[in-house]
């Protein structure tokens, strides 16, 4: 789903989605003027330090500019990989099942590639634990 999809990183660098192909992959698009994206992130910070070490990686989506989002991921000092996708991430999230372009909104993609939940809104840590735990078992 997308695979070919490429956004560059905080560092410039492109990305292809693809890249971690064979992962439990979480998509979390979100943006730093959106304050339920600025709650759910030491909850991503916590679910890739748990799940992590089971093939299960973050992948923050920022659906903003890249100024802000490169000084706030600096300030929050997020270890997952964080990829611009700026005006572009609103058509990637349609594409994903977001018709109405709100954020945060995350998917979750399993080892075979199948999109296995979509989430309009701000995650809970028992939404986190409900979805990755089996994934994280699979």
């Amino acid at each position: 789903m997308l695979r070919s999809a490429t956004l560059v990183d905080l560092a410039g660098k492109p990305r292809q989605l693809a890249e971690w192909e064979g992962r439990v992959l979480v998509w979390n698009f979100w943006a730093t003027w959106c304050a339920p994206c600025r709650e759910e992130i030491p909850l991503l910070i916590a679910a890739r330090e748990k799940y992590g070490p089971s093939g299960i990686e973050i992948v923050g989506i920022a659906v903003d500019n890249a100024a802000n989002v490169r000084e706030f991921s600096l300030s929050f000092s997020i270890p997952y990989p964080i990829l611009l996708a700026e005006a572009d991430g609103l058509d990637l999230m349609r594409k994903l099942g977001n018709s109405s372009g709100g954020l945060p909104y995350t998917v979750v993609i399993d080892r075979q590639g199948n999109l296995v939940h979509r989430k309009l809104g701000a995650l809970k840590q028992a939404d986190l634990d409900a979805i990755l735990g089996p994934l994280a078992r699979s």
